[in-house]
């Protein structure tokens, strides 16, 4: 079905992804990288989360620069001194 206009019908705002405090993501940093951090704060409002780094530095990132770990693919970092 088509709406007014021939286009597609409109879309309401993105759902969340499916992140939970306490959770390990990859979050994209401002030089472009993904970053191991856990999760503090979910904000839908404002379609982000409250991220805590490795450093224990904490960072607002948006949903499109979190990549959850799958339950069947955790995030197994390499640390290596």
């Amino acid at each position: 079905m088509e709406a007014a206009g021939g286009g597609l019908p409109p879309q309401g705002p993105p759902k969340p992804p499916q992140i939970g405090e306490g959770q390990d993501v990859l979050a994209r940093w401002t030089d472009g990288l993904l970053y191991l951090g856990v999760v503090k704060k979910v904000d839908v409002p404002r379609r982000g989360c409250l991220i805590q780094f490795k450093d224990n530095s904490q960072f607002f990132v948006l949903w499109k620069d979190i990549r959850p770990g799958e339950p069947e693919f955790p995030i197994n970092p390499l640390i290596s001194d």
